[in-house]
């Protein structure tokens, strides 16, 4: 579900984004931040994997998926955090780290879940 919310989040947030009104200190975006925002957690996701693999690998399966957790916190984190920054670039790079982090956490998952599920050791199936 939280792969879903994601990937979702920018197409309900950049009709917001690109409202002149918007937030409480009237912080918005142009057309190609909100066009960077959108395109940031899929990049993040690209990096996320290679990641889990190697924390997989050094960690151990289920240890590498909890700290799957981590740059997902981190992430929505910094972008319930963004409106209260009071310059129009903090504002953007709080939100574009924000979806970088949450699309790195997603790649993450996406690989590491799997891992887990089908590990019959960690389940104690012989």
């Amino acid at each position: 579900m939280s792969n879903g919310f994601i990937m979702g989040y920018s197409s309900a947030t950049i009709a917001e984004l690109n409202n002149t009104e918007t937030g409480e200190h009237g912080l918005s975006s142009d057309s190609e931040s909100s066009s960077w925002f959108a395109a940031f957690a899929p990049i993040g996701a690209l990096l996320g994997g290679p990641v889990a693999g190697w924390a997989s690998d050094r960690f151990g399966r289920k240890t590498g998926m909890m700290l799957g957790g981590v740059p997902y916190s981190l992430g929505w984190l910094f972008i319930s955090c963004a409106n209260s920054v009071p310059s129009q670039n903090g504002f953007i790079a709080l939100l574009l780290l924000g979806r970088l982090l949450t699309g790195f956490a997603a790649g993450w998952i996406s690989l590491s879940v799997p891992l887990v599920t089908s590990d019959s050791e960690l389940w104690g199936i012989p």
